[in-house]
């Protein structure tokens, strides 16, 4: 699996169309082996400035819907590769806040594909039926049909200089992004 995401780093900073086609190639012969083992990626794909939640109400600046009410997903990919980027078995994955509990959400996404050095949006209509402060943790998918990654969506917020500890460590402070309140609107 090394060896794969060896080959997979030069595709990411965008290499000859050519070679990033015969490592393709390459990454499709450690299929067994990838699909019994999930990745992330060095460079994400998905920007998770860019991901954002959106619904029709906001309350102190937390996206806002009522249970069973779709909102959106907003979502950029930048392709680095130098040939046609395809994720597919795209999942969500929310959890409850305070508790990190897996949320069942209501989505479609069909296999997505975008053209060599491509960078643009998707929104994705989505539906909880829980109640509570949700929030979107972690966004899963097959790269090329081959390769399953994970990517998460938290941020790091500013980094914390106070001490000589946190300079050293490189310490930053946790940054809360992608919350949804769920549930009744009257509320």
């Amino acid at each position: 699996m090394d060896e794969a995401l060896q080959d997979l780093i030069p595709l990411l900073h965008g290499s000859m169309p050519g070679a990033d086609e015969s490592r393709l190639k390459t990454l499709a012969s450690l299929q067994a082996v990838a699909s019994r083992t999930t990745v992330s990626l060095p460079t994400p794909l998905i920007s998770v400035e860019e991901t954002r939640i959106v619904t029709l109400g906001q309350t102190e600046g937390v996206p806002v819907a009522a249970v069973k009410e779709p909102f959106h997903v907003h979502f950029t990919v930048a392709n680095p590769f130098g040939v046609q980027l395809r994720l597919s078995d795209v999942e969500f994955h929310f959890v409850a806040d305070g508790t990190g509990t897996p949320v069942n959400a209501d989505y479609t996404v069909e296999t997505l594909l975008w053209a060599p050095y491509e960078h643009s949006s998707m929104q994705v209509p989505v539906t909880l039926h829980t109640k509570g402060i949700m929030r979107l943790d972690h966004i899963t998918y097959k790269l090329m049909d081959i390769l399953p990654v994970t990517q998460s969506l938290k941020k790091k917020g500013p980094r914390l200089n106070k001490t000589p500890e946190q300079r050293r460590a490189k310490v930053t402070k946790s940054k809360q992004l992608h919350f949804l309140k769920h549930g009744s609107l009257t509320n």
